[in-house]
């Protein structure tokens, strides 16, 4: 504890000196702020002031350097200068922001709190909102495109910020359309791995009262990865093949938006809101997670060498421990990959509409706001899970999601010394998921002796609702010019349910029903028989999805700020947050609950703008209590997985960001120190990852009575012994305490540097180097090797040119070309990061 204490100590000391020597003042707190029309960024010249973002999260307007909340607010110029395109960039950026890619499911947090685990009744600790409609977790990583300001919001917002949170908050704002001018931008962009980008936009009048704004954005780029997947003859028709017909870890996207604003007079305003999103490609290049060896019981297992077991005879697979995982079936490179089937594929398709009115309702500035708004999600997938050769479960799901959110403010009047804001919030999330799965019995794909033979499978025919409604209330009350105190009040009530619905032909009467499939006894070799489908009289063979959960919370923040002087602002919180339960739509704890999430923090924050704006600095510390975790793991009495409650942890840190244009330099930096130490409780959990690896625990149907022997009617002691993974001993069944949260570094930071050359022409040359730095950190709380990430560097290095209204840039990315693995995902596989890349980009604003 005590090294512990002088860690943090000296890394607050070290951000107040970087201050000093950096901005030559005394040191001070910023918000990273800024401003511009997203898509293309001028150059900035020597004492340029920051201009201030405006935090539209609150519901109030109020600049970053004065809202007392830990926030980042990053504007559409900045994005494109740090070579932020989606949120898995900005954690590169935001201090405590850890994002990972699962495909399916973006996993975002902050300070280690936000979705641990990707299942589609989970609530988001730290929800995503696209010009204010809430986002569910189950949709892709979006681009950044003519964006006006992206606003991260850390900490617990359980008050005035849409959905209630634990982690805290995301809102991605898109440029609005302005009245009485013709303006907007075009990029191109090109690079290596086959990369071509164009974006623009348009804002166009169209009356006194009345202006739109249209853009459209295409990106294209190959895989990273070289795809070696095998072609096989039989399995096509006897019809060789020379080209492989899937590249996964590709990207193809596409989207348009559209937006009007209607302005008929200063008291009324209506902005309404139309995008389309597709992204389709080849499903993610995976790579199995190398095993050295093994032991259990006393007996060691060496693991053959990834990619040994590629392309040889499949009778000889048999040989590999089923501890050893799949990397012996895979290409050793990070960046080469090979799957047992040659279709993979993830095509995603987002419709999003909203309508925001304003209406003042007094002279006095009474103002009602509402919002509607709708997205239709729609997800084609076909995918395998053993990231290699090696064919042990395959299949496909169409997933559809149409979630709604509306909302109302009432908003009062800005002068005076009482402020306050009322207002409801609703959301309705219903999830269709039909996922057909074939479990195979391992090996290549083919016929003959050692190749993959369907030996059973099911079919997920699911739909999981989600609901939340809440009512919330701030009031602020300004004592003096300098000092002001706020206090919100929210109640949230939520509701997770699998609804009934009714078939006539389906066993039980309802078609949100799972289904169990047995070889088919006519061709070993075709699809697997699912006996009780269709039949409305089947007494085996399914289970209907079922369950009920209903949860409602009482959350609150107050807060107190002081402005010190006309540059310097303070302020302290204490802010409560929840996360809505849900139901374990898994086999074998259909209908059991499991209940919300909750934290407290506590914050004290310190802001500055110094020498006339030329620079912005901030600096917070917390402190959060975290209970009732929400974990993923299997459950000992049916050996099936399960979500529930466990483990509570008090985290802690330091946050500091800073931004300044000085004598033609650019200076940003961002850190973050984050502790955390959490508690599983005395259940303890089962290893799941550890447990995958050994056949009689991983086919287990639940603990052995005492006194009964492993394997008897299925049952397993998870309660004795363990495995060994590359040398280190895990149990079956945990207790975990003092570990750190996952997904969350003890240290991350960034630091750009930039240099504005004036030419005699006017035009300014700049370069520009971004280094980043994230430590290690865990995705998941078993803190084994297939839940490890380790730390990450990574340099850029950007040169712009700036003639009038044109730019030119030419960038590195990942110079050192370092190689990471950055999410994982499936069964024990990892996604890695971009290697180094290499482009050129020209754009023009009018």
């Amino acid at each position: 504890m005590r090294s512990q204490y002088h860690f943090a100590m000296a890394f607050a000391a070290t951000c107040l000196s970087i201050s000093a020597l950096a901005f030559g003042a005394a040191p001070a707190a910023a918000a990273d702020a800024g401003s511009g029309t997203a898509g293309s960024s001028s150059a900035s010249s020597s004492g340029e002031s920051l201009q201030e973002i405006m935090v539209t999260a609150v519901r109030v307007a109020v600049d970053v350097m004065h809202a007392p909340v830990s926030i980042t607010a990053i504007n559409g110029d900045d994005l494109q200068r740090n070579e932020i395109h989606n949120t898995t960039d900005l954690q590169f950026y935001v201090p405590g922001l850890t994002v990972a890619n699962q495909v399916l499911n973006t996993g975002i947090n902050i300070r280690g709190i936000g979705l641990g685990f990707a299942l589609p009744n989970a609530a988001q600790g730290v929800p995503v909102y696209r010009d204010n409609l809430l986002v569910p977790p189950n949709a892709g990583d979006e681009p950044l495109w003519d964006v006006e300001s992206v606003q991260v919001l850390r900490g617990p917002q359980g008050t005035l910020v849409g959905a209630n949170s634990t982690g805290g908050a995301m809102f991605i704002n898109s440029v609005k359309p302005t009245l009485g001018d013709t303006h907007g931008y075009v990029q191109a962009e090109g690079g290596n791995y086959g990369h071509v980008g164009v974006q623009s936009a348009i804002n166009l009048p169209i009356a006194e009262t009345l202006a739109a704004r249209v853009g459209m954005y295409y990106e294209k780029r190959d895989s990273y990865s070289t795809n070696l997947t095998p072609i096989n003859a039989v399995a096509n028709g006897d019809i060789p093949n020379w080209k492989i017909s899937s590249e996964p870890g590709n990207l193809n996207i596409a989207a348009v938006r559209g937006s009007l604003l209607w302005k008929p007079s200063d008291r009324i305003e209506v902005l309404g809101r139309v995008d389309y999103f597709q992204n389709n490609y080849d499903y993610a290049a995976e790579k199995p997670i190398p095993i050295t060896s093994t032991a259990v019981n006393g007996v060691v297992t060496h693991c053959p060498a990834p990619g040994s077991y590629l392309n040889s005879d499949p009778t000889t697979w048999g040989a590999v421990p089923s501890a050893c995982g799949n990397a012996p079936f895979a290409p050793a490179s990070p960046y080469q990959i090979a799957y047992a089937v040659d279709n993979t594929q993830l095509h995603e398709q987002i419709w999003r509409g909203s309508v925001e009115s304003k209406f003042q309702l007094t002279e006095s500035g009474l103002t009602l706001r509402l919002l509607a708004g709708g997205a239709f999600n729609t997800i084609q997938m076909k995918n395998q899970q053993s990231a290699s050769t090696n064919l042990t479960l395959a299949g496909g799901a169409p997933i559809h999601e149409h979630t709604e959110t509306y909302e109302a403010d009432l908003i009062s009047p800005t002068q005076g010394p009482l402020t306050w804001v009322l207002g409801a919030f609703s959301w309705f999330d219903p999830a269709k998921f039909a996922y057909r799965g074939t479990v195979y019995s391992g090996g290549p794909v083919g016929v003959g002796p050692g190749y993959a033979v369907p030996q059973g499978g099911f079919f997920l025919d699911f739909e999981s609702d989600k609901r939340s409604n809440a009512v919330f209330g701030n009031l602020a009350y300004q004592f003096t010019p300098d000092l002001k105190a706020e206090f919100g009040l929210r109640e949230t009530w939520n509701h997770n349910y699998p609804p009934f619905l009714a078939c006539a032909t389906c066993p039980g009467g309802n078609a949100n029903t799972i289904y169990f499939g047995s070889q088919n006894l006519v061709n070993p070799l075709g699809p697997v028989v699912l006996s009780a489908y269709g039949d409305p009289n089947a007494t085996g063979g399914f289970q209907n999805n079922v369950g009920d959960e209903k949860d409602n919370f009482l959350t609150w923040r107050a807060a107190l700020n002081y402005n010190l002087n006309a540059s310097n602002y303070i302020y302290g919180l204490v802010a409560t947050g929840g996360k809505a339960g849900g139901v374990s739509a898994q086999p074998g704890v259909f209908g059991q609950n499991f209940e919300p999430e909750k934290d407290t923090d506590f914050e004290l924050g310190w802001k500055s703008s110094l020498l006339g704006g030329a620079a912005t600095l901030q600096l917070n510390g917390f402190y959060t209590k975290y209970t009732n975790m929400q974990i993923s793991d299997l459950n000992p009495q049916t050996g099936s997985g399960r979500v529930h409650n466990a483990g509570a942890t008090n985290l802690y840190g330091l946050e500091f960001t800073g931004q300044a244009y000085l004598a033609n330099f650019q200076l940003n930096a961002t850190a973050s120190y984050t502790k955390s130490s959490f508690d599983i409780g005395s259940e303890g959990i089962i290893n799941q990852d550890i447990c995958a690896l050994y056949a009689p625990c991983n086919n287990a149907h639940g603990q052995c009575p005492p006194g009964v022997a492993n394997g008897t009617n299925g049952c397993f002691d998870y309660a004795t012994g363990g495995l060994s993974v590359n040398g280190k001993f895990y149990p079956w069944l945990e207790h975990v305490n003092g570990l750190q949260l996952p997904n969350s570094p003890k240290f991350q930071f960034n630091v750009a540097v930039g240099y504005d050359f004036n030419l005699t022409n006017g035009d300014v040359l700049t370069p520009r180097v971004d280094y980043s730095y994230q430590g290690a950190q865990y995705a998941q709380i078993f803190n084994t090797p297939f839940d490890s990430l380790p730390a990450r560097h990574d340099l850029d290095f950007k040169l712009r040119y700036a003639h009038k209204q044109w730019f030119a840039d030419v960038f590195v990315l990942n110079v050192t070309n370092e190689v990471y693995p950055l999410a994982q995902n499936d069964a024990d596989a990892q996604i890695f990061n971009a290697p180094r890349q290499y482009g050129a980009r020209v754009s023009y604003k009018f």
